[in-house]
Formats: C-alpha cells, sequence, structure tokens
C-alpha cells in the first residue's frame, strides 16, 4: 500500500510540474507587446524622469527621459520589456561643466565608461553623500550585467560603514548597505 501511495503521489507531482511549465511558456508566448504607455510607465518609474518622446521601431522603442543628471535615450525592446541601452545625450549644465571641469583625460579602452557617458566620480559622491551623511572612505566604478554603477564607501561618526550604489549613467541611487 505504501508503495502505491508514493507512486500515485510522484504522478500528480510530475502533472502538476508539467502542468504549471506548459502554463509558463504559454504566458510567455501569448503575452502581448508593450504598448507606448507601458515604456513610458516603465521607464519612468525605473529612470526616476520624465520621457518627453517615444519612438516606436520594428523591435524595439527609444524613449527620451529626462532625469536630474540628463537627458537620455533609453532603447526598451519590444518583446520583453527589457532595457536594451541607456545613452547619454545632454546632462544638465552643472553635470556636464563639472565633466569638463574635472575629466580632461581621455577614458581608457576598456573601461565601462568609455562606452557609455557616466557622471563623475565627484558627482556620485555628492549624490551618495544626500543620502547618507558622513565621510567618503572610498569610491569605485563598477560593472555588473552591463550596468555601470559607483560603490560609494561613507564612513559615520559613530563608526559605521554605508555604501552607496549610485548609477552611473543616471545618477540614481541604487542601494545603501550597512557594515557595523
Amino acid at each position: 500500500m505504501s508503495k502505491l501511495w508514493k507512486l500515485l503521489l510522484s504522478t500528480v507531482g510530475l502533472l502538476l510540474f508539467l502542468l504549471l511549465g506548459w502554463q509558463m511558456i504559454n504566458d510567455r508566448s501569448s503575452a502581448e507587446p508593450l504598448t507606448d504607455n507601458d515604456v513610458r510607465t516603465k521607464v519612468e518609474d525605473q529612470y526616476s524622469g520624465e520621457v518627453s518622446r517615444i519612438i516606436a521601431e520594428d523591435d524595439h522603442y527609444t524613449a527620451t527621459v529626462q532625469t536630474a543628471a540628463g537627458t537620455y535615450e533609453v532603447t526598451v525592446l519590444k518583446v520583453d520589456g527589457s532595457i536594451a541601452n541607456v545613452q547619454r545625450v545632454a546632462g544638465s549644465d552643472t553635470t556636464d561643466q563639472q565633466q569638463k571641469e574635472e575629466s580632461s583625460d581621455p577614458p581608457e579602452e576598456n573601461s565601462p565608461s568609455s562606452e557609455t557617458k557616466t557622471i563623475s566620480e565627484q558627482e556620485a559622491e555628492r549624490l551618495a553623500l544626500a543620502e547618507v551623511d558622513g565621510e567618503v572612505d572610498d569610491v569605485d566604478l563598477e560593472e555588473n550585467d552591463g550596468t555601470i554603477y559607483y560603490l560609494v564607501e561613507i564612513e559615520q561618526k559613530d563608526e559605521r560603514e554605508g555604501t552607496v550604489q549610485v548609477h552611473a549613467v543616471t545618477g540614481e541611487v541604487m542601494s545603501v548597505s550597512w557594515d557595523d
């Protein structure tokens, strides 16, 4: 009797697994393509800015978004709504001026900033200090899965150290973590 129950439960489990897998595949393949309004909402929510223009192409949308750090063109794929590319087309007056004053050297050939214009290290520090009060201990430019960001370590008066992750293109504070 025990073997029969195990066999029955295994069969039911397998059928449920197959049914759920089929449902997931069916949902993905029957998903409707994004609309202009979907793109506007996604880009404005993700980049904390205002979309001024959306252009529909064959397989993607190009949205122009204005943020506090500047103006960007964001490429959104129609098929799944993923962000394929973010390119800065203009910065705010203060950001552009700071970048001209602070970076006279061209970026290294294989550095993340050579592919996409990024905010300056000093701008990342300023944005991080607006989020966490203290003294900047270290700043590193990192790249993970195509996302370029600064890690700004800030030491507070009570000896706690916070690490602020700042998106290197948009200037958005992505996360704050604490070390004891």
